[in-house]
């Protein structure tokens, strides 16, 4: 009966996340052109964005098809940042926009789903919107490591890095937030120099916890990748979006 009653709510959550999709790219698309790249009629695309109909089982299937979900979000995360000075990232749209970090948790379930995460962590402040949604998607706490401590919390992980201005930048996480044995997905909006995702690994193993792998919204270039890869498989590193 269990069984039954969770196979029920998955064709839910999929139908809903199948409108969610429609309703972002509805911001960007018109019914006409959402028509033609989905295959299905103008009107019936209006019932499922209001909210008016669920699409059948079948239906959801071969809009999965059609609309390809990996590669739309990757395109809704580039429409909604802005490129300054050619290497400087924009995000504050993409950040504060959660109905899209909604549609993002479902593929780092998807991704990260068999690795038994028990806790999501991120630095203050501007991976904060992105891990609590995937927190919340993945039924689990969210850990945030901050660059002050907190009054009253005497026992703390912490970790030091550098920033690119060569100011010395440390991150403190309670001990009682991470125990031995958490399997700890690490979370950020953007990866450029990786040396905070370095410092969140290092926090985590301190806790004698599990770093499982790295998801972020954005990362730019490649020179992160040398950073990071003495800490993590790269393999483990999930990015939607690609800035070269």
């Amino acid at each position: 009966m269990v069984e039954c009653r969770d196979s029920l709510l998955n064709r839910i959550m999929r139908k809903v996340y199948t409108i969610e999709m429609l309703r972002e790219l509805k911001k960007y698309y018109t019914y006409k052109e959402l028509s033609a790249i989905t295959g299905i009629p103008i009107p019936v695309l209006n019932r499922y964005v209001k909210g008016r109909v669920l699409p059948r089982d079948e239906r959801v299937s071969f809009l999965e098809r059609r609309l390809n979900m990996d590669s739309r979000v990757e395109e809704l995360v580039r429409k909604n940042i802005r490129l300054v000075h050619s290497r400087y990232v924009e995000d504050i749209n993409l950040t504060g926009n959660v109905p899209l970090l909604k549609i993002i948790s479902k593929i780092v379930h998807k991704f990260f789903g068999s690795s038994s995460i028990t806790k999501v962590l991120t630095a203050a402040v501007d991976g904060i919107p992105l891990a609590t949604v995937i927190a919340y998607e993945l039924s689990v706490p969210v850990v945030i490591a901050k660059s002050r401590k907190e009054v009253g919390v005497r026992r703390y992980y912490e970790a030091s890095y550098y920033a690119e201005d060569a100011t010395l930048i440390t991150l403190y996480v309670p001990q009682q937030m991470l125990k031995p044995g958490d399997n700890v997905l690490i979370v950020d909006d953007l990866i450029r120099t990786a040396r905070t995702l370095v410092a969140l690994i290092e926090i985590t193993e301190k806790a004698k916890a599990n770093p499982i792998g790295i998801f972020s919204l954005i990362a730019v270039g490649d020179s992160w990748k040398k950073t990071l890869e003495e800490k993590m498989p790269l393999e483990k590193v999930k990015v939607i979006y690609r800035v070269s």
